[in-house]
């Protein structure tokens, strides 16, 4: 009786696999239904596709993590290649990118894109999966938050004259005299880099005479003070 209950509509297999939200996907013609015991459903709406995607996604991740780690690193080789190539040379860009720039996560972001990319072509080059446009639209639109988040994070953060300054009232030197390298690297002939070199020179002379140890007064000053 569970296996008449089971099978498929259209073609009568019993054969298949159970999906999200009690549905059953037949394995022999590939079609989606609610085996009649089940308890009826409401029709999904667009923001419950998207949550169940992203559930079968991790599910997927997690049962597969060795395939989906090997597909990573072979597959998507090139992807990560460029991404490796974005992140050195964003560091390259000056010593302020390699110190208080954001290259891991702009390498998150590319492995996001590489992950994004498999599972829309996956699915696309997949006639049954097809039929359903969210389980590509959203890997899509992963893959375009990601590159935008690539954009945002090559030009922001990013050294600047406030930043110097700020980092001056933090007492941050090393920072500072980062900063202001980093923007000379950028634009050697900007105006306001030598205002804030003035600055940095003076903190930097502030530290020195800190840093000096008091001196005994001497004999003739005791007798002058005594006197």
């Amino acid at each position: 009786m569970l296996g008449v209950m089971l099978a498929c509509p259209r073609c009568g297999s019993e054969d298949g696999s159970d999906g999200l939200y009690a549905v059953r996907e037949c394995a022999r013609c590939g079609l989606e239904f609610r085996p009649p015991a089940r308890v009826p459903l409401r029709p999904l709406s667009e923001q419950d596709q998207i949550i169940g995607f992203f559930v079968e996604l991790a599910r997927d991740l997690w049962n597969d993590f060795p395939l989906t780690l090997a597909r990573l690193i072979f597959a998507h080789a090139p992807i990560l290649g460029m991404g490796i190539g974005l992140c050195l040379a964003y560091v390259d860009r000056g010593p302020w990118y390699a110190d208080y720039g954001e290259p891991w996560s702009m390498f998150v972001a590319v492995v996001v894109v590489a992950l994004g990319s498999s599972k829309a072509s996956a699915v696309l080059l997949d006639a049954k999966a097809r039929r359903r446009p969210i389980r590509w639209r959203a890997p899509a639109l992963v893959v375009l938050a990601a590159l935008v988040f690539l954009g945002i994070r090559w030009f922001y953060p990013a050294p600047s004259i406030a930043g110097g300054y700020a980092a001056l009232e933090l007492g941050e030197l090393e920072r500072a005299e980062i900063e202001l390298y980093t923007l000379t690297l950028e634009d050697p002939d900007a105006a306001e880099l030598a205002e804030l070199r003035e600055a940095i020179a003076r903190a930097r002379a502030r530290r020195h005479a800190r840093a000096q140890p008091e001196r005994p007064p001497t004999i003739s000053a005791r007798e002058s003070a005594s006197e």
